[in-house]
Parts: C-alpha cells; sequence; structure tokens
C-alpha cells in the first residue's frame, strides 16, 4: 500500500495524489486516481500530532474513485471502483510490532462497486472487525505510515 493523499491541495492525479493498494492475498491491485480528502485530526486518546515530519494532526482519511485490476493470473477487473481509507501515524519511526502497544501504525482501506439499485458491494476491505461499515483501522506489524502537513492544510 502506498500513495499521496492531496499532496499538493490539487484533487488532480497530476499533481494531487494517487493510492495504490496491492492486495497479494486476493491477487487485486486497487488503484485511486480521484483522491479526495475527507478529514485529518488527531486519534482520541493518543498525543496529538506527528514527529517525523512534524504536523499537528496523525491521521487523515480520504475517498476517491478508481479501479481494480486482477494479477498475477487473476482476471478480474473493474473500471469504476469506490474507496475510503484512513491512515493513523501513531509512533516514529514507525511500528516496530506489539511491544509499541498503542503506537502501532494503523490503516483502514475499503473498495466497492455501485450495484443494481444503488447497493454498495464490497470488494475489499482491512478493518479490524472485519465489518466496513464502521471505521476500525488494523494495525500495521511493521512500517512506518507518514502524514505531511500539507496533505491538512
Amino acid at each position: 500500500m502506498g500513495g499521496e493523499v492531496f499532496p499538493s491541495c490539487y484533487p488532480d492525479p497530476s499533481v494531487g495524489g494517487q493510492w495504490n493498494h496491492v492486495a497479494h492475498s486476493t491477487k487485486e491491485h486497487y488503484q485511486v486516481f480521484d483522491v479526495h480528502r475527507v478529514r485529518c485530526g488527531n486519534v482520541e486518546g493518543h498525543p496529538s500530532g506527528s514527529e517525523s515530519p512534524v504536523t499537528p494532526f496523525n491521521f487523515i482519511e480520504w475517498r476517491g474513485e478508481g479501479r481494480m485490476k486482477g494479477i498475477k493470473g487473476n482476471k478480474s477487473e473493474y473500471d469504476v471502483v469506490q474507496f475510503f481509507g484512513r491512515a493513523e501515524d501513531r509512533n516514529e519511526p514507525g511500528s516496530e510490532g506489539p511491544a509499541d502497544g498503542g503506537n502501532i501504525d494503523r490503516y483502514f482501506f475499503h473498495a466497492w462497486v455501485t450495484g443494481p439499485g444503488g447497493a454498495q458491494i464490497s470488494l475489499f476491505c482491512i478493518d479490524e472487525d472485519g465489518d466496513c461499515s464502521t471505521v476500525d483501522p488494523r494495525t500495521i506489524s511493521g512500517g512506518n505510515l507518514q502524514l505531511h502537513y500539507s496533505s491538512c492544510e
């Protein structure tokens, strides 16, 4: 997973961002081209801000539209997919596993298509309890999410 959410304060992907999530377990690549920041803020019960880089916020939420393509033999393909994501930057220089406790970075990602009658058909979801109708970001066992202030201005 990775990319930029609203890095230049423009939603146009040529200057405003793109997000990619590769789901190896399902052999799918989700690519968000039309990225819109929903909100930035601080995780309740966790110290405000982030240290690397220094920002007054420690989470960002975004939505957008893009596509899903199968990889590694998966022939699935959707040209129009909706997305919602949340990244929580809780530790510097990143998560080093369970010893970090509540300071482990967290990530939520939901992709869906609109079906008959406007019904939302979930394609992929990363959520702590598996229910994408609530946003419960999963802990990241290793790596580093970074939140830059320019994405939240």
